[in-house]
């Protein structure tokens, strides 16, 4: 049939699409004139799982004969992702074209990185052609817009709407969504074609369809990120409010916690302390102020290091820790938490009697527990015997610096 055609030209040639196939399935084409009742079976599948039937049907199996995914008309990610654009909003908000970057291999982000910024470059330059080409048409009379791509298409992973806000990026992923719902159905039925670059050019040059965009004044931190952190006290929170304000995406490392009687907030100054955070409250007996307490007394890798280390002694250092909740936070915690280096969680050496003291005066003076330690412990470097007096005045003296 037409189908099986197009199928095998766009799909089965390819040399990727079939290594594909035929190193991670067992690939089976059934003629529905021959198998009529396996056509059928497969059919009211696709019908359930995409809400649509049609061929080419393409049905895709567990090993007992269990389909998971279904669907009519794949082509290929080159023609179906650049077929263009359905409508004129479309074209003024999101280009003509997406751009397709490859998925990261095994979770190399940094290549990945490199790959988009190459993309990006070659996506402005193939629009500033697109510009000049159709601009000399038109007898050189328009102005250049920003070439910057609004969707971007990732094989494998999904689609990423771009743009100088939230807001922006948000409509660009739900039109590009609606745009491929439109060219589903399309091809479901026919083939897709959209207008001619010419006639698409005009569309997106043309000053009525521009006035759509308005023209407000942006604001000066438009396009940039912002991370607020402790934000859930007053100070943070109102510099989240004066950064979004000026128009920056502000993002804010909070948990929130939801009580019967109270909704409170809690902010953290780096993500592995709001990550930990979150995982004492699980442990039976701490609650969202005992795991601040905890927080503030040793810093957030070295409690992993001794909760994966198994080191009770340590932990019941921390003020409000006895011996018992520091048991349940590591029967508890112990294969819930990610492994850090030797170097991260350092062995710490015992405490005489007096350097307990100190330890116990500088915490109560409101000195976080562990710069009280590291100050405590640059005191006693100096090796001889101190007095409480001796060792106070030096770990204050650090503290101070």
């Amino acid at each position: 049939c037409h189908w099986c055609h197009v199928m095998e030209q766009e799909s089965f040639r390819d040399p990727e699409t079939a290594a594909l196939m035929n190193d991670n399935f067992v690939t089976i084409k059934v003629d529905r004139e021959e198998r009529p009742d396996v056509d059928a079976l497969y059919m009211a599948a696709t019908q359930l799982v995409s809400g649509q039937g049609g061929w080419p049907m393409s049905v895709f199996l567990v090993s007992d004969g269990r389909p998971f995914m279904a669907g009519t008309y794949y082509p290929p990610v080159e023609r179906y992702g650049q077929a263009g654009v359905v409508t004129p909003d479309h074209n003024i908000r999101v280009k003509n074209k997406p751009l397709v970057v490859a998925a990261p291999e095994d979770g190399d982000l940094t290549r990945f990185k490199t790959s988009v910024r190459d993309a990006v470059a070659a996506y402005g330059e193939t629009y500033k052609n697109y510009f000049v080409r159709n601009n000399a048409r038109v007898g050189g009379i328009k102005t250049m817009l920003d070439s910057a791509p609004r969707v971007m298409l990732v094989p494998g992973v999904g689609l990423f709407g771009l743009g100088r806000s939230k807001k922006d990026a948000k409509v660009a992923a739900d039109l590009a969504e609606a745009a491929i719902a439109t060219i589903t159905d399309a091809e479901a039925v026919g083939r897709f074609e959209p207008l001619p670059e010419a006639d698409l050019f005009d569309v997106e040059y043309w000053s009525l369809e521009q006035a759509k965009l308005g023209n407000a004044k942006e604001l000066p931190l438009a396009g940039q990120v912002a991370v607020i952190t402790g934000a859930a006290g007053s100070i943070g929170f109102a510099t989240a409010k004066a950064f979004a304000a000026a128009g920056a995406e502000v993002a804010l490392h909070i948990h929130t916690h939801v009580r019967e009687d109270l909704i409170a907030l809690y902010g953290f100054l780096r993500p592995s302390e709001k990550l930990l955070f979150e995982k004492l409250i699980t442990v039976s007996g701490i609650g969202p102020k005992l795991a601040i307490t905890i927080l503030s007394g040793m810093a957030a890798d070295e409690m992993v290091g001794a909760i994966r280390g198994n080191d009770i002694a340590r932990l019941t250092r921390i003020p409000g820790i006895g011996k018992k909740t520091a048991e349940r936070m590591v029967l508890e915690l112990r294969d819930k938490l990610p492994e850090v280096g030797p170097a991260t969680a350092p062995a710490v050496p015992p405490m005489n009697a007096t350097e307990e003291d100190v330890l116990s005066a500088l915490v109560n003076l409101g000195y976080q527990r562990a710069a009280a330690e590291k100050a405590l412990a640059t005191s006693t470097k100096k090796g001889s015997p101190a007095s409480f007096d001796a060792l106070f005045r030096d770990a204050l003296a650090a503290l101070s610096k």
